[in-house]
Order: structure tokens, then C-alpha cells, then sequence
């Protein structure tokens, strides 16, 4: 059995709420998430919004999964899949070369603590 991972995502594993209910439409902007990009903001973090087709809101984590620098240290994978979802045609380039570099062997350390997360990688889950 193949086994995948994400080292690198902020999509539905980073998803922190999926409503009905727009802050974009009740804000008197219905419409513009087609070509525009929203967040919500608190006073420690912005957290981006995605929208469906239905005019369903996905509010994603402000920080994205980065597990680039413990790729050597997951065990028994096969393949690894990188997730994409708001980030720019530079900054996905950026993460598929930094991803083959640790795998090429880069000592070389990618995790940012002010922009990234590991999830709950370095903790126990009951």
C-alpha cells in the first residue's frame, strides 16, 4: 500500500471553517471573490478566504503546513504531494525547488516560524 504526505499546504487540511454564511456579501461586495482576495483579520493573524461556487466560505489557516524540513524524518512513505491553493506562480516555484532540494539531500533549513506551521506534526494527538 503507497503511503502520501503533505509537506507543503494550505488547503482543506488547513481549513479552519466552512460556512454559508459570506462576510464578503454581507459587506455589500457579493461577486468580487471571483476576482479579488479577502481575508479576515484578528489581532494576531489574517486568515485568507476562498470561496465556492455556491458562495460557500472557506476561512484557511493563516499559516501554511510546512513539513519541507521533516521530510527525512517521515517514515514509510512512498510519495509526497505538494497542495496549493492561494499561493503566487513564484511562490509555488519556490516551494517545488526547495522540496527537491531536501530531497536531493540540502541541509539547508525552510520552515519559517512566522509564516508556517507543522500542524500537529511535533505534538501527540490522543
Amino acid at each position: 500500500m503507497s503511503r502520501v504526505t503533505l509537506p507543503f499546504a494550505r488547503t482543506k487540511t488547513q481549513e479552519m471553517l466552512h460556512t454559508k454564511y459570506c462576510p464578503i456579501k454581507k459587506m455589500g461586495e457579493c461577486g468580487k471573490c471571483k476576482t479579488k482576495q479577502f481575508a479576515l483579520r484578528d489581532d494576531f493573524e489574517t486568515f485568507p478566504i476562498i470561496t465556492t461556487d455556491n458562495c460557500e466560505v472557506i476561512l484557511l489557516n493563516g499559516k501554511t503546513l510546512n513539513l519541507i524540513d521533516e521530510i527525512n524524518n517521515i517514515e514509510h512513505i512512498n510519495y509526497y504531494r505538494l497542495a496549493f491553493t492561494i499561493e503566487s506562480q513564484d511562490e509555488v516555484k519556490t516551494v517545488i525547488k526547495n522540496t527537491l532540494d531536501k530531497l536531493s539531500g540540502s541541509n539547508k533549513k525552510y520552515f519559517n516560524s512566522s509564516t508556517d506551521t507543522r500542524g500537529h506534526f511535533n505534538k501527540e494527538i490522543l
